[in-house]
């Protein structure tokens, strides 16, 4: 019943995004969706490294292993509780199998870059040290 409810609004959304798609949009859609996979990975990887080392120690890269198992885990379960069927083979630009949705290299990569946004927040808030007010002097 929801899938049927999902599919007016998806289907009419999805049959104007095919016709209507173009080589630029395309190639540009591809490109972020690649980026989603392992150039994320091994960029946020590298920056919890960094972060790791320069703070002598490990809770950046655990915190970013952590985040990046449990969001892909999440996604899995609830790909599997959804059972959301992809779109027709015909229209597909990449082949892929399983269920749709949620997207697990878009969830993960959402998580990472939230946890980047406020890990860089919060830090950037501790080192943030208000100006020391001027001695005068008589």
């Amino acid at each position: 019943m929801a899938e049927r409810h999902a599919g007016l609004i998806d289907n009419t959304v999805f049959n104007e995004a095919v016709e209507h798609r173009g080589p630029l949009l395309t190639a540009f859609m591809e490109a972020v969706s690649t980026a989603a996979e392992i150039p994320l990975l091994a960029t946020a990887a590298l920056v919890a490294l960094a972060i790791a080392w320069r703070t002598r120690s490990w809770r950046p890269l655990v915190g970013t292993a952590g985040l990046g198992a449990l969001s892909a885990a999440l996604a899995t379960l609830v790909k599997e509780v959804a059972a959301r069927t992809r779109p027709p083979v015909a229209t597909a630009i990449v082949q892929e199998t399983g269920f749709s949705f949620p997207s697990r290299h878009t969830t993960v990569a959402a998580v990472l870059l939230l946890a980047a946004a406020l890990g860089y927040g919060l830090w950037g808030r501790r080192h943030d040290t208000p100006p020391q007010a001027a001695a005068t002097h008589p």
